[in-house]
């Protein structure tokens, strides 16, 4: 069994997300701002706007 996921497929990434969603309840108990800031991050992601963690982390050493 292979034990790693493809992300780059997004057939796979909305699969896996559609299942995470389903799976919990925590978005409605999230304000509306909350919910506003994970919509743009998750734009942020397809759009490719993100940065990798050392990257970010180097700028606030």
């Amino acid at each position: 069994m292979n034990d790693f996921i493809n992300l780059e497929n997004e057939e796979t990434i909305s699969k896996l997300e559609k299942s995470l969603w389903l799976n919990n309840d925590f978005w409605n108990d999230l304000t509306l701002s909350q919910q506003e800031e994970i919509k743009k991050a998750e734009l942020e992601i397809v759009n490719e706007e993100t940065t990798s963690y050392e990257t970010f982390m180097s700028s606030h050493r």
